[in-house]
């Protein structure tokens, strides 16, 4: 992920397939045998969560259209139980991310997406199928563009649905291959082609960013373009499509003159909210071309020279090197580019071997 987010604003760390971050936080436990939690068309504060959309309800027409609204129209056939349902949506840039679970044994029918892409991934152990439910999923898989889904998730488990425009993903394949899709963006499930990275690194990728995206109120913009970049990336790398024999070749080499004009650009525009496609649009290269020019060059990965470049300009005017010393390390670090204050601080002291304070200080006193 850290090849694709260059926003001031936010480091988010995608840990490895093998570590799978805890649940979305709103999503409670089953509740005990013989007692009732929650009641009908609860709707609490979404401050806590930041996600912009937050649901309770035994209602089915609640939780029907609240799941519809963020991710793609369906219908639940309630076959069990009572129905307890909790729903919780956030937005990434154009990417809709939705935690649903239903306390309930149901059966939900999605209709054809057509120019929707649309991820399920299971929290647990699924039903799913095209005639009927014949076979049991756990891993991520998108929604059939042309046919139905017919789903039977785990009463208790719940499931994450990420959403958005094909488009979207089509304009984010040719930023990482450099040129347009010859051909219609189509997703091929059962394909015998294998997609350069797993389905696990799409299932970390899909709860990191929903965990993100749900415990942060008020995302800046920044942030929320580097995680629908991570969402984007992650489904084009890890789901068989039209395309993938694109990702899966090595990119076209170019010469390493690239990479000082990459460094001068990055130089020049240091202080915005920037992204790795910004970048590759500005010196013509595609994503992968920039990654290996940048490597090659430079022994970095595009993030990690943006972050020596800010870092450097943080301590040229925390120590007075630019002639006019900054009122607070707050306004050094955010003219340099950092918004995360506390990160800044690690970085800076690991760079240079004292906190950013202690660096205004002392030229304070001279």
């Amino acid at each position: 992920m850290d090849d694709h987010i260059l926003g001031k604003a936010v480091i988010l760390l995608i840990p490895s397939p093998s570590v799978r971050p805890p649940l979305v936080p709103f999503a409670p436990q089953a509740p005990p045998a013989g007692k009732r939690a929650g009641t009908a068309s609860e709707r609490p504060s979404t401050g806590g969560a930041g996600a912009a959309l937050e649901v309770r309800t035994r209602r089915l027409d609640e939780l029907r259209e609240s799941v519809a609204h963020a991710a793609t129209p369906h219908e639940i056939t309630l076959r069990g139980g009572e129905l307890d349902g909790v729903v919780g949506a956030s937005e990434a840039a154009g990417t809709n991310v939705v935690f649903v679970r239903y306390g309930a044994d149901v059966l939900v029918e999605a209709g054809p997406t057509g120019g929707r892409f649309v991820l399920t991934l299971p929290l647990g152990p699924m039903g799913v199928g095209v005639h009927a439910v014949n076979q049991v999923r756990s891993s991520p898989f998108v929604l059939h563009t042309g046919r139905r889904t017919l789903m039977a998730p785990q009463p208790w488990d719940g499931a994450l649905v990420v959403a958005t425009e094909i488009g979207r993903l089509r304009d984010h394949l040719e930023a990482l291959t450099g040129a347009p899709p010859d051909g219609d963006l189509e997703f091929r499930a059962g394909s015998a082609e294998r997609p350069p990275l797993p389905s696990e690194y799409l299932d970390t990728a899909c709860r990191s960013v929903a965990e993100t995206l749900f415990r942060c109120a008020d995302l800046p913009d920044a942030a929320a373009r580097s995680l629908e970049q991570t969402l984007l990336s992650a489904a084009l790398l890890s789901v068989p499509h039209s395309h993938t024999g694109l990702l899966a070749s090595a990119p076209a080499r170019v010469s390493t003159a690239h990479a000082e004009t990459a460094r001068a650009w990055l130089a020049e525009n240091h202080g915005s909210a920037v992204t790795v496609p910004d970048v590759a649009r500005a010196v013509g290269l595609s994503v992968r071309q920039l990654q290996w020019v940048v490597m090659e060059r430079f022994g970095l990965t595009p993030t990690t020279l943006l972050r020596g470049i800010r870092l450097a300009e943080a301590h040229r005017r925390l120590t007075g090197e630019g002639g006019e010393v900054p009122e607070t390390v707050a306004e050094a670090a955010h003219r340099s580019g950092f918004a995360h204050l506390g990160r800044f601080a690690q970085l800076y002291r690991s760079t240079y071997g004292e906190s950013p304070h202690q660096s205004l200080v002392r030229v304070r006193g001279r």
